[in-house]
């Protein structure tokens, strides 16, 4: 197996599931249906275009298939703001695909930090993965949660307060499970 993908498949279990950071992120790994994808494009043009053929895909796929999609760019720059960049670039064109409001981009990155804090923060942890990722995610999953509005918007505040109270120590032992 690749190694990139077990190491992905790993944090997933152990920080995302492991540490409550995805309501729904346990039921959806152990029924098959979160779809990895190691895109091997090394310049952002095949970045884009892998991109593009992963929301294609999602949303052509049936949920029973495919709930939602990790998309791995192991070589893709490793400057955080430089992949904000692209994530911008990436929602752009699901815009243009019609996928507004379908599928929802959420960004992951070795270097992610909250836009005014310091990149050491533990709250910064809730977005920071392996590898630069895209989490390609049906819209229709988050709205089927059995949570209000008012609790979905908590979830980022949940998971910040969650980190900052086990510490970086702890985070940074987690993440060291795998490397």
């Amino acid at each position: 197996m690749d190694e990139r993908l077990e190491k992905t498949r790993a944090w997933v279990q152990s920080t995302v599931i492991g540490l409550g950071l995805c309501p729904f992120a346990d039921k959806v790994s152990r029924s098959g249906r979160l779809r990895y994808e190691i895109s091997e494009a090394t310049g952002v043009e095949d970045q884009l275009k892998a991109a593009v053929d992963s929301l294609i895909s999602l949303s052509e796929a049936s949920r029973e298939e495919t709930e939602t999609t990790l998309l791995v760019f192991p070589h893709a720059s490793g400057e955080f703001p430089e992949f904000l960049d692209f994530v911008e670039t990436v929602r752009n064109l699901a815009r243009q695909l019609g996928l507004h409001g379908v599928i929802q981009t959420v960004p992951f990155h070795p270097g992610f930090h909250f836009k005014g804090t310091p990149p050491e923060l533990p709250e910064n942890y809730t977005n920071r993965s392996p590898f630069p990722m895209l989490h390609l995610l049906r819209e229709q999953s988050i709205s089927e949660l059995p949570l209000t509005e008012e609790e979905l918007l908590q979830i980022p505040v949940r998971n910040a307060t969650r980190l900052r109270e086990l510490g970086l120590k702890k985070i940074l032992e987690t993440y060291r499970l795998n490397s």
